[in-house]
């Protein structure tokens, strides 16, 4: 995982914004799934591939 840099450019925010947002809708679309069920390797799960856009 990268570091984030000390300042954030509105660009940054923008990036986290979208895969903060792209999580919650998947773990929503999971849903009554906890976290562990959704981070099964051998079921990608909607959540598994919002994570990775992090």
């Amino acid at each position: 995982m990268e570091h984030l840099p000390s300042t954030l450019t509105e660009q940054n925010k923008a990036d986290l914004t979208r895969c903060a947002e792209d999580i919650l809708l998947a773990r929503e679309h999971e849903f009554p799934a906890n976290l562990a069920e959704m981070q099964q390797p051998s079921s990608p799960s909607p959540f598994s591939q919002a994570r990775r856009g992090i």
